[in-house]
Order: structure tokens, then sequence, then C-alpha cells
């Protein structure tokens, strides 16, 4: 018991393990099971992905063509 204890501890005090952890278990608790799945499969990392590259796109446009 103890050293389960200090297993616990030990996570609370490492800041990014425990940043992990807790946005994992926020994720659980939002999240539906059709969307959890849609991040287990990478889509959601995907879209992001081409969300990102579509925002850079825009962006150079943006600087190519200012406003006038």
């Amino acid at each position: 018991m103890v050293a389960d204890l200090r297993d616990v501890q030990a996570v609370v005090r490492d800041a990014e393990r425990f940043e992990r952890l807790r946005t994992a278990a926020e994720a659980k608790a939002e999240l539906s099971d059709a969307e959890r799945e849609r991040v287990a499969s990478g889509e959601v990392a995907a879209e992001l992905a081409d969300l990102r590259e579509q925002k850079e796109r825009l962006e150079d446009v943006r600087e190519e063509y200012p406003e006038r």
C-alpha cells in the first residue's frame, strides 16, 4: 500500500506525466465512444494536420496579396 501511494505521489510530482494523465482522463469523461475511436484511429490527427496545412496556405496567400 505504501508503495502504491509513493507511485501516485511520483506521478503528481512529474508535471508532464500528470498533465498527460489529466488530459486522458478529461477526454475519457468528455468524448463520446465515436469521438474516442476517431482519436484512437488517427483520424483526428490527420484532420488536424490537413487543417494546419490549409491555414498555412491561406496565410501565405494573405501575405502575397495584402489588403489594398
